[in-house]
This record gives structure tokens, sequence and C-alpha cells, in this order.
């Protein structure tokens, strides 16, 4: 199943290794086919401190985690997406979270859905060209190992 993958899920991945959510993201079978925008990776960099405080961990083992995880997704270049689906998702994102812009444009362009778990988002996207899906329907995809 290809997706694209909002940050929250990442760092519900990273904050908890042994939950439910990194059951889904790692063990999934078949592999889920993972997209996020380049800009995960300067996001999830600039709060690897507060995630090591929050975990109780270093930073240096927030990098490996966020190393790992960062192998499983394909990041796309935002210029690779036209002007006009970049539109399409300010308005969609305009009054629910412009933050999320980069991840339902990619949805947008990829044809696929957003695996992500802000209620906001997915109430916001309800009824658009969007496919939201939570993590408990990402797990019903495949069988996990």
């Amino acid at each position: 199943m290809r997706l694209v993958v909002d940050a929250n899920i990442l760092y519900s991945v990273i904050l908890n290794t042994n939950g439910a959510v990194a059951d889904v993201f790692f063990n999934t079978r078949p592999p889920l086919e993972l997209f996020a925008p380049q800009l995960l990776r300067k996001e999830l960099d600039r709060h690897r401190p507060r995630i090591a405080k929050y975990t109780g961990t270093s930073v240096a083992n927030v990098t490996d985690v966020i190393g790992l995880i960062i192998r499983r997704v394909t990041l796309i270049d935002p210029a690779l997406i036209a002007d006009n689906t970049w539109a399409k998702a300010k308005e969609l994102t305009g009054s629910v979270d412009p933050d999320d812009e980069d991840y339902v444009a990619l949805a947008l362009y990829l044809g696929c859905p957003l695996w992500t778990g802000d209620k906001k988002l997915t109430r916001g996207l309800k009824g658009s060209d969007v496919t939201v899906l939570s993590s408990s329907e990402v797990r019903q995809y495949g069988k996990l190992k």
C-alpha cells in the first residue's frame, strides 16, 4: 500500500518504538510504501533535543532512531508538484493547519492516501480529494508479522 505519512505518525514511532503505531510502521506485510515531503527530515532533526528529553535518552540515540525511520520513507522534492496541486492543498489546509499543506499536496500529487493521527486534519479533509487513514485503518490493510 502506498501512503503519504504525516510527521505525527513518525513522532509516535520515535516516542514509542514498541507501540502500536511503530508495529504498523515496521511490521505490516507486505511492507508499506511510504512517502513524505523532503521537509520531514528537517522537521525531525529540529526536534531531536526535545524528543531526547521527553524520552529520557540521548540526542545520538534519537538521531539513530530517526535514521532508521527515514530509511523506510521516500522523501519527495516539492518542486515536482505542480502549482495547481499546491493551490488545491493550500485551499484544503488553510482553515485546518497550513503546516500540513506539504503532506496534502504530496498525497494529491501521488494520488494515494494520507496516514495521519491528526484528528483536526482528518475532519478538515473529509469529503475532499484526499483519503485519510488512521493507524488502525492502515493496520487493517495487512497482516503484522
